[in-house]
């Protein structure tokens, strides 16, 4: 048996972050995490939804994601960087990722960084989509440890 339910966004969005700043997550990372998630559910990505919180909490008291992370640049041109991501959360650090990439983008008219010492960072698109705007075009992809055969 499938159950399915209608939820309204706001009200699942509210829970999400209550859950993340009970493990000492600030409100305005806990509402990025929550948003790439939802959003995936909304695109129908329920792989990457919002079922990945259990797994995101487990690694948190396990002690494999920083939730404090020191994101740092470690090599920067005027259209590129490369940003280490301290092992915090993937939405987290890609945020930055994204900011960044706009900001060299508008400078210089393309621009490209890469992350490294993150985690999970939810479905491309959505990253790809907040690159992209009336100005840019978005291009969003990762690496993962081999678990999977090539397409």
């Amino acid at each position: 048996m499938i159950l399915s339910y209608k939820v309204d966004y706001k009200e699942l969005e509210s829970f999400c972050v209550d859950i993340f700043i009970r493990y000492f997550i600030n409100q305005d990372d806990a509402k990025i995490i929550a948003e790439s998630l939802i959003d995936a559910n909304l695109r129908g990505v329920d792989s990457h939804g919002v079922l990945r919180i259990g797994n995101y909490t487990d690694r948190i008291k396990g002690g494999a994601i920083n939730i404090k992370p020191n994101v740092t640049i470690v090599l920067e041109t005027i259209n590129s960087a490369i940003l280490d991501g301290d092992n915090g959360l993937g939405s987290i650090v890609s945020q930055k990722a994204v900011n960044l990439t706009r900001e060299k983008a508008k400078a210089a008219n393309i621009a490209c960084v890469a992350v490294r010492n993150s985690n999970h960072y939810g479905a491309a698109a959505y990253w790809a989509n907040k690159l992209a705007g009336d100005d840019m075009i978005g291009f969003s992809c990762s690496n993962v440890e081999p678990l999977m055969a090539p397409t």
